[in-house]
C-alpha cells in the first residue's frame, strides 16, 4: 500500500507518493503492524471469553469423564485385588507340589528334556529307515 499524503500550498493540491527508502512509509509500516497486533490481540481475548462460556456448558462433560475415571479406577483396584489372589493361589499350589514330591529338581528336569530328545531322534530315524 502507498501512503498518499496530500499537501497543501499555495492554495495547490500536491499528491507526495513516499520513494520506497522513504522513512515516513517505514514508520506507517510499522503503525499498521502495531495495530495488527492490537487486533490480534483483541480476537484472542474475545476467542478466550468464549471458550469460556463453551467449557461452563461443558462441566457436564467434565462431570461424565469424572465419572469414567472414577469406574476406571475401580476397575484397576479390581485387577490388583485379582492378581494378588493369583500370586497366593500360584504360591499355595508350588507349596502343595513340593510337600507331594511332584516338583521337579533341576537334575531331574534335565534328565527329562535329554530324554525327550532322545526320543524324538530316535522316532526322525526309525522313519528315515521306513521311508528306505
Amino acid at each position: 500500500n502507498l501512503v498518499q499524503q496530500i499537501h497543501m500550498e499555495d492554495g495547490v493540491k500536491e499528491e507526495v507518493v513516499p520513494k520506497k527508502d522513504d522513512p515516513r512509509k517505514v514508520e506507517n509500516v510499522w503503525e499498521q503492524v502495531d495495530d495488527l497486533k492490537r487486533e490480534i490481540c483483541d480476537l484472542l481475548v474475545e476467542r478466550e471469553k468464549l471458550c469460556c462460556k463453551v467449557g461452563e456448558k461443558k462441566s457436564g462433560r467434565e462431570e461424565e469423564l469424572r465419572r469414567e475415571l472414577a469406574e476406571s479406577r475401580q476397575v484397576v483396584e479390581g485387577a490388583k485385588v485379582a492378581r494378588e489372589q493369583l500370586r497366593e493361589l500360584y504360591s499355595e499350589r508350588s507349596k502343595n507340589k513340593v510337600a507331594t514330591g511332584r516338583v521337579a529338581s533341576k537334575e531331574e528336569f534335565n534328565r527329562l528334556r535329554e530324554d525327550y530328545f532322545r526320543s524324538v531322534v530316535q522316532a526322525g530315524q526309525l522313519e528315515e529307515k521306513l521311508g528306505e
